[in-house]
């Protein structure tokens, strides 16, 4: 999984706009990953499946949303990725609802 190319970036760009982001991690140089930000509905998915009874759905729901947003690399690529490093996958997942706004903080106003 190579870095994207200024022009694959400016592809995505064109097809979904400037609101996409592109994360990478100093563990694997040389790699980028492109994700659209998540809607509300999605993001409501992840509380639904993360919050589940069943331990697989909930440990799987940050790597699914990161799958469900990615735009680069390939499908198919990400999953390879995600077979040999299920813990980086899951981290991606978390950023991106960090992005969304999971975990901001909060101050209560003291009147």
């Amino acid at each position: 999984m190579p870095k994207i190319t200024p022009d694959e970036l400016a592809k995505l760009k064109s097809q979904h706009g400037e609101d996409i982001v592109r994360l990478s991690s100093p563990s694997f140089p040389g790699h980028d990953f492109v994700f659209r930000r998540c809607t509300e509905t999605e993001f409501d998915a992840l509380v639904v499946t993360a919050s589940s009874d069943d331990p697989v759905a909930s440990a799987s729901a940050p790597k699914q949303l990161a799958e469900d947003l990615l735009l680069y690399p390939s499908k198919a690529d990400w999953r390879a990725f995600r077979e040999q490093y299920p813990g980086a996958a899951s981290t991606f997942g978390k950023k991106l609802s960090q992005l969304a706004g999971l975990g901001v903080d909060i101050v209560v106003g003291k009147d």
